[in-house]
């Protein structure tokens, strides 16, 4: 049970040598809530070069959002390839 991807952006950090995204996703159910926080916490800890890197996860309880600053890769989606 995963919640789908309400936005993503690329984002400037002028203290970091590499790029980043900005993952947001948006949750009523408890259960997505923390099936996204268990993700992050598994991405997080994860160094391999096929996996995307996970840095912070931030919640914005009054909208509903969970935003996840991970390492940006060039290129499209992931469903448009296999659709």
């Amino acid at each position: 049970m995963h919640s789908n991807v309400h936005k993503c952006y690329s984002v400037d950090d002028h203290n970091k040598l590499f790029p980043l995204a900005v993952k947001i996703t948006r949750d009523d159910d408890e259960e997505k809530k923390i099936a996204n926080r268990n993700e992050f916490e598994i991405l997080k800890n994860l160094n391999h070069r096929n996996i995307v890197k996970c840095h912070k996860l931030f919640e914005n309880e009054l909208e509903g959002e969970m935003h996840i600053i991970m390492q940006y890769i060039e290129g499209i989606e992931v469903l448009d390839q296999i659709a």
